[in-house]
């Protein structure tokens, strides 16, 4: 089993649905997103409580109410406590764009997960 490390992931998520995807063609269909995964130290930074935090690209309301898979595709970046919720946010809108950058780019081939 793998541990990942604290930070901000490119990740795909899709319903539960059969086996756990091995190839980009078993992602068909599924939506881009963030995955935080840390201590949230912008607004608790005191805190060793780790989340784990999806935010969606686009159309994803009909993944609503239903389970779940989590894809993670590459790590964007280290968590960093920021010195406001606005410098936060536009570090999260870059964030976004690169990962929709790589979502156009790059082919996924025969491996998934390449953390």
């Amino acid at each position: 089993d793998k541990i990942l490390p604290p930070g901000v992931f490119w990740v795909k998520v899709q319903p539960v649905r059969g086996p756990i995807p091995l190839q980009s063609k078993d992602l068909k269909g599924s939506v881009n997103g963030l995955c935080n995964i840390g201590t949230r130290p912008t607004f608790e930074p005191r805190s060793h409580d780790i989340h784990c935090e999806v935010f969606l690209f686009g159309r994803s309301k009909r993944l609503y109410g239903k389970h779940l898979r989590v894809v993670f595709l590459k790590k964007i970046r280290s968590e960093k406590r920021f010195p406001s919720a606005q410098a936060l946010v536009a570090q999260i809108r870059k964030d976004v764009a690169l990962a929709s950058r790589w979502s156009k780019r790059f082919s996924l081939q025969n491996r998934v997960v390449s953390i």
